[in-house]
């Protein structure tokens, strides 16, 4: 599981990106992620995706690619996939 996408503090947006494999223990991935700070990220087909205003993949966590620079619609809420 991943969870990070940051924290803002003294005018500063940090985005770092953390791994577990059981909750407990975390390891810190990526101290500064490439993606838009608050993305939400899930997990499909063996890769991360953080979407926010854009969208952006990895298949390890370390390695981003951009797959979409700017999204069709505004995405404030939760994030599906079905």
């Amino acid at each position: 599981m991943y969870t990070g996408n940051g924290w803002y503090h003294d005018g500063i947006i940090t985005r770092d990106l953390w791994a577990s494999s059981n909750g407990t223990s975390w390891e810190l991935i990526l101290g500064s992620t490439p993606y838009d700070p608050f993305a939400k990220l899930i997990v499909f087909h063996d890769r991360i995706l953080a979407i926010k205003e854009s969208v952006w993949s990895s298949g390890n966590g370390t390695d981003w690619n951009m797959e979409l620079a700017s999204l069709p619609f505004n995405v404030n809420g939760e994030v599906y996939l079905q």
